[in-house]
Parts: structure tokens; sequence; C-alpha cells
């Protein structure tokens, strides 16, 4: 099953959405980016919301799939 599919079932299943993190450990996904790129080109909505990280010295991206 490819990073995509995973995603897409993931995103579909969890209404808090996915981080880079989650896709790492989840999926050994690196690049959780390109791979929300790529659903958005084929008509998928997510939304991409900023969140502090936990040693609040940055931030973080979460994707949530909207609908």
């Amino acid at each position: 099953m490819s990073h995509e599919t995973k995603v897409l079932n993931y995103l579909k299943s969890h209404k808090r959405g996915i981080t880079g993190l989650d896709a790492w450990t989840k999926f050994h996904c690196y690049r959780l980016s390109a791979v929300i790129f790529k659903l958005r080109s084929k008509g998928y909505d997510i939304r991409t919301d900023l969140e502090d990280n936990e040693y609040g010295e940055g931030k973080h991206a979460r994707y949530i799939m909207r609908g």
C-alpha cells in the first residue's frame, strides 16, 4: 500500500488529523507534505493547522480532512 493510500485512510478515520511525526512513526513516510500535495491535486479538501511544537520552539503542521 502506498504512502498516499495510507495517509488518506488515516485522514478519513482520524478527525484530529495527522502530523509529520504521526506519518513517520506509523508509515515511515518522511515527506508528508508531498503526499498531502498529491492528495490535494486529486481534489481532496485538506486543511493545514499550524501548532506550537511540544518544546515551544516553533510550529508544526497538522493536516485535517474537511467534510
